[in-house]
C-alpha cells in the first residue's frame, strides 16, 4: 500500500467558487458528507451506470487542482482498494457549500446544529497500514450509500460525521452520538430522523446500554431539546450488528433486541444483521416503516475487514 505521490496542485482562480463542473461539485459533497468513500460507492453516488473511466478523470482532475487525495489500502495478495478523501481545502469548500445550502434546507436546524458542533477534518489515512477507524467507518458509509442507493425509500440526507451533537453534560445527560444521521421521506411523506448505529461486538452490552440506548433513552423522553437541536420531536434509532462470524452475529442480535425491550417503553429501536441491509433488508423495512420497500440490492456487501 502507498500514499499516491503528490503531483504538484493547480491553484483554482478562485478556489472559495469550488469545483466548475456540477458533477465535481457533487463528488466533494458526498466526501464531505460521509467522510472516506471507495471508488465503486462513488461512482454508484455519482456517476451510477457510467463507465468507471469517466470518474477515474475526474477524480484526477480533481486531485491535481487540490480538492482530493487518494489511498490505497495495503493487501496481502495484490489488487488495490482505492479510498477518496477529501483535502482540508477540499473538505471547506464542501461544508461552506453545505452550511449556505442549510439555510432554504426543510430541516435546516438539524444541519445547523451538526455543522456547529463538528468541527470536521479530513480523514487521515497514513501510509502503509490501516487505521483502527477505517474498518467500522466504511461499514457504516456502506451501510449509508445503501439507504441512499434505494429510491423508494426517500433518503434526502445522510452522514458520517464523527460527534454530530454537542459533546458533554446537557440538562444532567449525555447526547449520543450516532454513526450516521438520515433524513428519509419517501413520496413526499413528512420527512423522519433516522439515527444508524454499526456494533461490530467490541464492546460489552453493560456498556452498550450505558453508551447507546441509555442516551437514546433520554433523548427520546425530552422532545423539547431535540426539538432544539434537529427540528423534529421524534426519532428512530436503527442499530446494525456483526460479529466476527454468523453465530456471534446472532447472538450480539438477541442480547441487543432483549436489552431494548428491556429499556424502552415504546420501542424507537430497531436491532438488525448487518447483512440484511444487503441480502434480507426485513429488519430495515419494518424499521423504516410499514408500505416501504426495502432498499434495493445495488452494492454487494463489503468484506469485513478485521
Amino acid at each position: 500500500m502507498r500514499l499516491e505521490p503528490a503531483r504538484k496542485p493547480a491553484t483554482p482562480v478562485a478556489r472559495t467558487d469550488g469545483p466548475t463542473l456540477p458533477r465535481d461539485r457533487a463528488i466533494l459533497l458526498r466526501l464531505a458528507r460521509l467522510r472516506v468513500l471507495s471508488l465503486a460507492e462513488l461512482q454508484a453516488l455519482v456517476f451510477p451506470g457510467r463507465d468507471r473511466s469517466r470518474l477515474s478523470r475526474r477524480l484526477t482532475v480533481l486531485e491535481e487542482a487540490g480538492w482530493i487525495r487518494k489511498w490505497e489500502e495495503p493487501r496481502e495478495r495484490g489488487g488495490r482498494f482505492r479510498f477518496i478523501v477529501p483535502t482540508d481545502v477540499g473538505l471547506a469548500w464542501a461544508l461552506r457549500r453545505i452550511e449556505e445550502q442549510s439555510a432554504g434546507f426543510a430541516h435546516g436546524r438539524l444541519l445547523a446544529t451538526m455543522l456547529r458542533t463538528n468541527r470536521a477534518a479530513p480523514v487521515v489515512l497514513p501510509p502503509g497500514r490501516i487505521p483502527s477507524f477505517l474498518p467500522h467507518l466504511s461499514e457504516v458509509n456502506a451501510a449509508l450509500v445503501a439507504l441512499l442507493l434505494a429510491p423508494s425509500l426517500g433518503v434526502t440526507w445522510a452522514s458520517s460525521w464523527p460527534r454530530p451533537f454537542p459533546v458533554g453534560v446537557i440538562g444532567g445527560h449525555r447526547l449520543p452520538q450516532p454513526d450516521g444521521v438520515v433524513l428519509q421521506a419517501p413520496d413526499g411523506a413528512p420527512a423522519r430522523l433516522l439515527f444508524f448505529e454499526h456494533d461490530r461486538a467490541t464492546e460489552s452490552v453493560r456498556s452498550f446500554a450505558r453508551t447507546k440506548v441509555d442516551r437514546y433513552r433520554s433523548l427520546a423522553a425530552r422532545p423539547a431539546l431535540l426539538e432544539e437541536l434537529t427540528g423534529f420531536r421524534r426519532f428512530s434509532v436503527l442499530v446494525s450488528v456483526a460479529g466476527a462470524n454468523p453465530s456471534e452475529t446472532d447472538g450480539r442480535v438477541s442480547a441487543l433486541r432483549h436489552l431494548v425491550l428491556e429499556r424502552f417503553a415504546v420501542p424507537i429501536m430497531s436491532v438488525f444483521r448487518y447483512s440484511d441491509l444487503f441480502d434480507g433488508p426485513d429488519a430495515i423495512r419494518s424499521a423504516v416503516g410499514p408500505g416501504v420497500p426495502p432498499p434495493a440490492r445495488t452494492v454487494a456487501t463489503p468484506r469485513r475487514r478485521p
